[in-house]
């Protein structure tokens, strides 16, 4: 159907026979159908800061750079999933990715290296224990599904350890008497 199809002078006609009541109820049908046909706003849910959402105290501020964006797209990955059936590896790797970065940071010959290889270096040698576990993630984020539970396990190891690589100290909540 074409505009030059329609008789605008029927319509005319037929708006004109009409009671003022019966023209107010059709003008509020055409509104209400305007507005259904409207795309309504999206609500934006408030972001959360990485930093918040990781429960980062201030003195993370003082890691490397790339370090920080690493933990800012572990967030990101956690934080864009809202379920909890999700695989979570992503998250996981970009966790890693942080320390690795740090560990490299920090250590002038293991630029080049990985994990396994930087756990061997003398420098870290305290640190193996704690750093196996977080090698058997990082396997387990590659080939497997991590869930919502073993990604804050992951969390829980590593932030620590970031500070510990950088030789930080986290600062303890004075006790209250």
């Amino acid at each position: 159907m074409k505009l030059s199809d329609i008789d605008f002078s029927a319509i005319s006609r037929m708006m004109n026979g009409l009671s003022d009541d019966e023209r107010a109820q059709l003008d509020s049908m055409a509104n209400d159908m305007i507005a259904s046909m409207q795309p309504k706003p999206e609500e934006e849910e408030p972001s959360v800061d990485y930093s918040e959402g990781l429960g980062l105290s201030d003195i993370y501020q003082e890691l490397d750079g790339r370090t920080l964006d690493f933990l800012e797209q572990a967030w990101d990955l956690e934080s864009f999933y809202e379920d909890t059936e999700a695989d979570f590896s992503a998250s996981v790797l970009f966790l890693q990715k942080a320390l690795l970065n740090e560990l490299r940071h920090h250590t002038l010959e293991a630029r080049m290296m990985s994990l396994p290889q930087i756990m061997q270096l003398e420098q870290w040698q305290d640190l193996q224990s704690a750093l196996l576990p977080v090698q058997t993630a990082l396997y387990r984020a590659e080939y497997d599904v991590v869930s919502r539970e073993e990604l804050q396990a992951v969390k829980a190891q590593v932030l620590p350890l970031l500070l510990e690589v950088a030789g930080l100290q986290e600062e303890m909540p004075e006790e209250q008497g």
